[in-house]
């Protein structure tokens, strides 16, 4: 069994080995609560997504961080540049795959999934996703608060119905609210044959340090020992794969705190 976290960010504020700890520990009980034959053999990946000014990847790569930064979390290369093992002592496996996050011209994020490469922000969508998907990454576009609503809304919708020639995926998101339903655009996506990538898309505060691996999606195929994030991203190029989505939307309380909690980091940030 694959796990995939499809939108996974690191943030100052977070404790790196509590980070680890609670991915390994969302991403068991997520392979408990499947009925599939074959989760005794666990392959978790967590998918960054670095923003402009956020380089954690390289970082983690390059030993910047201090020693007990980790915890018990051993830190290895593979035989790629945009992936790293990470081991612990009780012999669990993560595997954190480098990525970026873009914002278009129309204010839209896109996800660049799985690549080492950067990618200029305002650029148009279509262009973005045409970059994006030239390079080898795969192209998300993710549901956000608010960030499929108007005008920004409708510029998705005229792309869902005219896509380009590059294959693309939407993205849910672990944060969204359990009493919100599905929204339309992910709906009709999955009308049209367009993937949904979930993730979990922990925000900048402290508490959110735990939600990496809470939310995603499984799959099954083979994943090659030295090029595990290449693996992983052949099956999804391929598509003949199906994605099955695990994990709790956000509850009301927790919810209505972190929008709360935005709109004054916004503010103090203005």
């Amino acid at each position: 069994m694959i796990l995939v976290d499809a939108h996974v960010h690191i943030y100052d504020c977070f404790q790196l080995s509590a980070f680890f700890d609670a991915a390994a520990k969302n991403f068991l009980e997520a392979a408990n609560q499947s009925n599939n034959s074959e989760k005794q053999h666990i392959t978790s990946f967590l998918l960054l997504s670095e923003g402009t000014g956020s380089n954690w990847f390289f970082k983690l790569k390059e030993n910047e961080t201090t020693e007990n930064s980790t915890g018990e979390w051993t830190l290895s290369s593979t035989g790629e540049p945009y992936s790293m093992r990470l081991e612990n002592v009780s012999d669990q496996t993560l595997y954190l795959v480098a990525g970026r996050q873009i914002v278009t011209s129309e204010k839209l994020e896109v996800l660049a999934l799985i690549t080492e490469k950067r990618f200029p922000d305002g650029l148009p969508l279509d262009e973005t996703i045409a970059t994006v998907s030239k390079s080898g990454a795969i192209p998300v576009i993710p549901w956000g608060t608010g960030k499929w609503w108007g005008r920004r809304g409708k510029i998705l919708q005229d792309y869902l119905l005219h896509p380009s020639a590059q294959p693309f995926f939407l993205g849910d998101n672990g944060g969204r609210p359990s009493f919100w339903h599905t929204p339309l655009l992910l709906r009709f996506a999955r009308q049209r044959g367009i993937q949904v990538l979930p993730g979990s898309d922990p925000l900048p505060f402290p508490l959110e340090q735990t939600k990496a691996g809470r939310f995603g999606c499984s799959l099954q195929g083979t994943i090659i020992g030295d090029r595990p994030a290449s693996s992983l991203r052949q099956l999804l190029i391929k598509r003949d794969k199906s994605l099955t989505p695990y994990g709790p939307l956000e509850k009301p309380a927790i919810f209505i705190r972190n929008q709360l909690a935005m709109l004054a980091k916004k503010h103090l940030r203005n």
